[in-house]
């Protein structure tokens, strides 16, 4: 299921490239904010674009490994609806790491994020086995997800002061 799934971080890596450096040249919260939007706006389509593509994959390449191998759908599509998230957010995140240089967000949030994906791993594991495993990892992006786009709007907000 992580296998079938590896590509968003991929194309992450590929997209952020790009976008990513643009938000440290900005020098005005317009600027930013322009960016921001649109960046947001094309990261969550190529997200959902994925999702909506990685799913037919996924199930093929299920069904061409043998039947044995379909129990890992719903772990895949958890993964698969985590990372999306992931990927969908990254515009956010790049703007608190380079337009507002906190580096330290992601040190802290980071630990969070990790000791959450262990504490839900630790107690989902057992009970539900590969889902459990899909749902931490689902947990921990939401908890990163939340924290990034709160902390956005508080800079932002703390900006405009």
């Amino acid at each position: 299921a992580n296998q079938a799934a590896i590509i968003m971080p991929n194309l992450v890596s590929a997209l952020g490239a790009v976008t990513s450096p643009k938000f440290s040249r900005f020098g005005t919260r317009e600027h930013n904010k322009a960016y921001l939007h649109k960046s947001l706006l094309f990261f969550v389509l190529i997200s959902l674009t994925s999702v909506v593509l990685l799913v037919p994959v996924g199930i093929s390449l299920m069904l061409f490994s043998g039947k044995a191998y379909f129990s890992g759908f719903l772990p895949f599509f958890i993964i698969l609806i985590s990372q999306g998230l992931f990927m969908a957010i990254t515009p956010v995140k790049d703007s608190i790491l380079y337009y507002f240089s906190r580096p330290q967000f992601f040190f802290w949030a980071g630990i969070l994020h990790g000791t959450i994906t262990l504490l839900s791993g630790i107690l989902l594991l057992p009970r539900f086995g590969l889902v459990g495993a899909g749902l931490s990892n689902l947990f921990g992006q939401i908890f990163l997800s939340l924290a990034s786009v709160t902390y956005y709007l508080k800079l932002s907000k703390n900006e405009s002061k």
